[in-house]
């Protein structure tokens, strides 16, 4: 096995020779060079921290780019084209197994831990391992199962939790639909139907329903239908857009049937979630089903002055966001009602991509929020943070391929886990007429990325066990 010191030694060895074939001609004197970066820590290698903010933020970049540019801008702006080179690539990956195996001994945040092993990962899988480190992997698989038992110790929520009754149901008339007073900024997906779904089992509807019909083909990038007229062109591009979305949730229903029939079941029995609902997500129930003023807008992106004007004439405090891109900054600036965002994690501490299953792990247990966003990543301020029961998958779903389960898990868990934390949400602000939040500590917590397969393999079989 490869031990700290033997590793620094190696690594600088590997390191000196190759960062001295390259050229540091830096094509302006305002950005920052990669291997400038990398220089310093060979240099100071005896004396390397873990916790390395030049490290940290290479490593975030190839943790969402998958790539690392060879210059950067002043505050860290990509700059240029260039890709690191692949033997320069072999001395960052030594660095994060050096971190690995530093933060193993000396770190005692577990997550920590585990985002610096799951980008590790990534590396490991993209470039060929110089000799020091042709035992990383192994020793990387070792690391990672001592750090999953190590998580039933860190678990604070392992202890059996129920959602409260008083969640299920809201008063309402019989037969009348009461009017929240919020807009539902819907696009067409799982997420989307959950939510509407989960308001009409509350007999509840919103003020105004904003439907974004994205103009563009969401595989190709092409304009859909532009000879249509208007009318046509709405319904032409929302079935494809519905079919195109709805393909895995579909499939999953019709070639694994029963599998989705247990998993309906534990959604009922485990989050209290009314059946038709559940069935609802997949049926495409007419938007007029959920609402008395639906108000379509043909859109190229959030850019885009058509969306910008509709938002703008918003009459409501608050409108619920379901997806369809990256907002940008001047929404918030410009218009008055505030976004909410249902995120399936705890905030602050779990922000970012696959927090259905970061959580799972670093909990024992889902989890989401109901928050007010603003232009960070998942850093608005917090209404509503719970942690939710264990889900127990049906065990027949164990023969389904790491792919297929995490389409089942994204088509039918993250959705509905998103949508009850929505009841509670308006449950615990009447209806959200009493709104309280409290804003994040930006240090608190860690942005999580997608999880690599191997890790994401471990954190599966957790799902099987019995309570």
């Amino acid at each position: 096995m490869i031990n700290i010191s033997c590793l620094k030694v190696e690594l600088a060895l590997f390191s000196k020779p190759l960062l001295k074939l390259y050229d540091l001609d830096e094509p302006d004197i305002s950005v920052n060079t990669t291997i400038k970066i990398l220089e310093k820590l060979v240099k100071n290698i005896e004396e390397f921290n873990y916790a390395d903010q030049d490290l940290d933020f290479l490593s975030k970049q190839y943790d969402i780019k998958g790539k690392i540019k060879k210059y950067y801008f002043s505050e860290w702006m990509s700059g240029y084209n260039e890709c690191l080179e692949l033997d320069l690539m072999q001395i960052f990956a030594g660095f994060l197994f050096l971190r690995v195996l530093l933060a193993n001994e000396k770190c005692h945040k577990i997550d920590k831990l585990a985002k610096y092993i799951n980008v590790c990962w990534k590396v490991f899988d993209k470039i060929d391992l110089p000799n020091c480190l042709l035992q990383a992997p192994e020793q990387l698989v070792i690391l990672q199962n001592e750090m999953f038992k190590n998580l039933l110790k860190y678990n604070k929520n392992q202890q059996n939790l129920e959602l409260s009754k008083s969640s299920q149901d809201l008063p309402t008339a019989d037969n009348d639909f009461s009017i929240l007073p919020i807009d539902v900024l819907f696009y067409e997906n799982p997420i989307g139907r959950a939510y509407l779904e989960m308001l009409h089992s509350l007999r509840l509807k919103p003020r105004r329903l904003i439907h974004l019909i994205p103009e563009r083909d969401i595989v190709n990038k092409k304009k859909i239908g532009k000879f249509l007229p208007l009318i046509l062109r709405h319904k032409y591009i929302h079935a494809i857009q519905s079919l195109k979305i709805s393909y895995w949730p579909k499939y999953l229903l019709k070639k694994h049937e029963n599998n989705c029939n247990i998993l309906f079941d534990e959604l009922h029995r485990t989050l209290h979630i009314k059946k038709r609902s559940i069935m609802g997500l997949v049926k495409f129930n007419s938007l007029e089903t959920f609402c008395d003023e639906v108000v379509r807008v043909l859109y190229d992106s959030f850019e885009d002055k058509r969306f910008l004007d509709t938002i703008k004439k918003s009459p409501s405090e608050f409108i619920l966001y379901t997806g369809g891109g990256i907002i940008p900054k001047k929404i918030f600036d410009h218009t008055g009602a505030k976004l909410l965002h249902v995120h399936p994690g705890y905030l602050p501490d779990i922000k970012g991509a696959d927090c259905f299953y970061w959580s799972s792990m670093l909990a024992g247990r889902p989890s989401a929020t109901c928050f007010i966003m603003n232009s960070g990543i998942d850093t608005g301020d917090i209404i509503n943070a719970q942690f939710l029961p264990k889900l127990k998958l049906p065990k027949a779903t164990q023969k389904l391929s790491e792919k297929m389960l995490y389409r089942l898990i994204y088509s039918f868990i993250d959705p509905w886990l998103r949508a009850v934390i929505l009841r509670d949400t308006i449950l615990k602000t009447n209806k959200f007429n009493s709104v309280m939040s409290s804003k994040q500590d930006y240090s608190d917590g860690i942005t999580f990325h997608y999880m690599h397969k191997k890790m994401r393999k471990q954190v599966i079989k957790s799902f099987f066990e019995t309570r």
